[in-house]
């Protein structure tokens, strides 16, 4: 995992971010989070559109954490 791919733990707690940057903090493709999404075993996201989803950083650095 390259650095750039964890430049969001510096975002603000309430920045949302997508599921390429999902993806690197967990070192996974995106395939594998949108089954890990429906099998319940990471945070569930946001739905800011209808396809969009996306994630808020402290949901992300509060799972990361565990």
């Amino acid at each position: 995992m390259n650095r750039s791919s964890l430049d969001f733990l510096n975002y603000p707690p309430d920045a949302r971010i997508g599921i390429n940057e999902v993806a690197a903090a967990f070192g996974v493709s995106e395939s594998t989070v949108r089954r890990r999404i429906k099998s319940k075993s990471i945070p569930h996201p946001l739905k800011d559109e209808p396809r969009l989803l996306r994630w808020r950083v402290k949901d992300i650095k509060e799972f990361l954490s565990k």
